[in-house]
């Protein structure tokens, strides 16, 4: 009978405070309830260690994903990614992510076989997963431009449906012809990334070290280089001189015009700029920046790479993180002074090439999903 049926809560998505003793250590889950037919089935609560119910992928456009932010911040601590708060996503959103696809719970049940157009609807929905999308025109004439793909987030209790298939088909959707990039792909998403037709072309080492230790254990040629010397500047009072160093050596270094992603991380309250200067020219050599913890991109001359982190990494108090790709040298360096880290791969749609002179110029990623 209808009064049998649960009713719906007030409130779809609650936070753990309120959620019933089985489940307080994360939020409402929902699940739909036995015998009520599933395309208007009212939902109630799943215990802890059930799986979820069906979700659905939809595109969103640049002004809801500002909206999902606190829940794009729910998913990533979710899937274990505790560093990803709401400056992180909002960076990459201003960064030129403003491209992505989300899947939220199954709120078909309320709004009938309708589109989530309700406000209502996507300010309560959880998301469960998602996925970034960015495009940057190429400057080398190798392709029209490069797209880079990343943030592809499944939350743990809705894996095994095929979601992160589906968001990478919706993401990849339309780039016909373009160079599609995967940034830093972890072990969990590799094996599908291949099957989709992604190859490995590099490795990216995701480093991470206290200052407090780089300090110490720095030597005298790891911490200044007798050929270059390094400046740092505050990012939103860096002179013109030293951004266009900056974007002129990451165009050459990436083969990309990168520069809303460059200005957004300069832009990042605490940022600071670093560039070398050879000593015998007096000309800048190489550039590097540090925003919400983490170095990049580190870009120049092979020379100036180490001083720039060294640098910029016993500026601050906090920990720091950089993500040097393809360099192992630099990377066996780093590991001598305190850095160390997992080590992931770079991927591209169907083995292309990247663009730009990235053996010699590219030392460290602006982000994973910017590459």
């Amino acid at each position: 009978s209808a009064s049998r049926v649960p009713q719906l809560p007030k409130r779809l998505h609650q936070t753990s405070t309120r959620c019933p003793a089985s489940c307080r250590l994360r939020p409402t889950l929902l699940k739909p309830v036995r015998g009520v037919p599933s395309c208007r089935m009212p939902m109630q609560i799943a215990g802890a260690g059930e799986a979820l119910g069906p979700v659905r992928a939809r595109r969103i456009t640049s002004v809801a994903l500002h909206k999902a932010v606190p829940r794009l911040v729910a998913l990533a601590h979710a899937c274990g990614w505790y560093h990803y708060g709401c400056e992180e996503w909002s960076f990459l959103i201003a960064a030129g992510c403003d491209e992505a696809w989300v899947a939220e719970d199954a709120l078909a049940s309320v709004a009938g076989d309708r589109e989530y157009s309700s406000e209502s609807i996507e300010q309560e929905a959880e998301i469960r997963g998602s996925i970034l999308r960015v495009r940057f025109p190429c400057v080398d004439g190798s392709s029209s431009s490069a797209v880079g793909i990343g943030m592809m987030l499944v939350n743990p209790l809705t894996r095994g449906q095929g979601l992160g298939k589906e968001l990478m088909n919706n993401a990849m959707g339309g780039c016909e012809g373009e160079l599609i990039v995967l940034g830093a792909a972890t072990k969990l998403g590799q094996a599908m990334y291949e099957k989709m037709g992604y190859e490995t072309t590099g490795s990216v080492a995701m480093l991470t070290s206290d200052c407090f230790e780089v300090s110490a254990r720095r030597t005298p040629d790891s911490e200044t280089n007798a050929s270059v010397e390094v400046k740092l500047f505050g990012g939103d009072c860096a002179p013109p001189h030293a951004r266009a160093a900056l974007a002129a050596f990451d165009r050459t270094a990436t083969g990309l015009d990168r520069h809303r992603a460059l200005d957004a991380a300069l832009s990042t309250p605490g940022s600071q700029l670093a560039v070398a200067v050879n000593h015998a020219s007096g000309e800048p050599c190489g550039a590097a920046v540090m925003f919400a913890g983490s170095i990049g991109p580190v870009v120049g001359d092979a020379a100036s790479a180490e001083p720039l982190i060294i640098k910029l990494a016993a500026s601050t108090d906090a920990p720091v993180a950089v993500k040097v790709n393809n360099h192992p040298q630099l990377v066996a360096r780093l590991e001598e002074i305190g850095f160390q880290g997992p080590r992931l791969v770079e991927m591209t749609f169907g083995g292309k090439s990247l663009p730009g002179l990235r053996e010699l110029n590219y030392h460290a990623l602006l982000h994973p999903t910017l590459g």
